[in-house]
């Protein structure tokens, strides 16, 4: 391996009167035996690089940055007075969820975020009611399935007159060992035992799993719409830097490039590319 140099020059700031000096620094790369040109291979040299949701910290190791992502949830009750409006789950204007209630019996959803890098990570539908009811594959997804930490949206969707059975949750303790309410209220939420008292009605509630409540509506008894909108920070999955600016040269041979992909046994696996511009 070879050694990367540093130096810097600047003015004697006393001369000036000044506090202190202005450095212009440069650096090379020694490597015996290796063919002459441009080098790019340290930390410092790095740091004057451009960076786009990509960042270079104290660890010198590369990480993507931080951004924010937007979700907005809005539950209606399927019905000429709400123009058939669906429900819906949207991050960042993209829509995940859109459940389309006519002739199909009451269900609840749930929009799941990987914490990591914000991106969805699943979007399931389970239906409430009559003989096919799925809420025990409900109880399971949220309490079993999905990690700690992650980032969910729950939202109901019914037609006027349907039933959310009710009467059946708490018997749902007993044959299955848990019930939806239960497990929405381990997560801290507040608003799930007045959608049991008031009826089936449009009900959202977000939350970061074992970690607690983000936000939770329910619509007010006549009313047919709830609406939750909140923001999250997650790693960017893409980034980029761009170099320098290189050259001028009298000729251009080859391109070495070392690529060290870190931890790729986690899928998905980091693609990486490399772009060269000719000015």
């Amino acid at each position: 391996a070879g050694t990367v140099y540093y130096w810097r020059v600047g003015i004697d700031s006393t001369a000036l009167g000044q506090d202190s000096t202005r450095w212009a620094g440069r650096s090379f790369l020694y490597q015996p035996g290796d063919e002459s040109g441009w080098n790019q291979s340290h930390y410092y040299q790095y740091l004057g690089n451009g960076f786009d949701r990509l960042r270079l910290g104290s660890s010198r190791q590369f990480d993507y940055t931080r951004v924010a992502y937007n979700v907005i949830g809005r539950a209606v009750a399927f019905s000429p007075e709400t123009n058939n409006t669906l429900t819906r789950v949207f991050l960042n204007s993209q829509r995940l969820l859109n459940v389309q209630a006519a002739n199909r019996p009451p269900s609840i959803s749930a929009v799941v975020f990987d914490s990591l890098t914000g991106q969805p990570w699943r979007v399931v539908t389970f239906r409430l009611s009559e003989a096919n009811h799925q809420r025990a594959n409900a109880i399971n997804f949220l309490r079993e399935t999905v990690p700690s930490g992650y980032w969910v949206v729950i939202a109901t969707s019914h037609s006027p007159g349907q039933s959310f059975d009710f009467e059946q949750w708490a018997q749902d303790s007993l044959t299955l060992g848990d019930n939806l309410a239960s497990v929405l209220r381990a997560q801290g939420a507040a608003l799930v035992d007045r959608l049991i008292e008031q009826g089936p009605s449009p009900y959202l509630f977000a939350y970061q799993k074992d970690v607690g409540p983000i936000a939770e509506d329910l619509a007010p008894p006549g009313e047919m719409n709830a609406n939750i909108f909140f923001d999250f920070l997650a790693r960017a999955s893409s980034g980029g830097m761009a170099s320098s600016l290189i050259g001028p040269a009298r000729s251009w041979g080859a391109l070495e490039w070392e690529y060290y992909p870190g931890n790729d046994t986690l899928p998905p696996p980091d693609e990486s590319k490399l772009q060269v511009w000719g000015l």
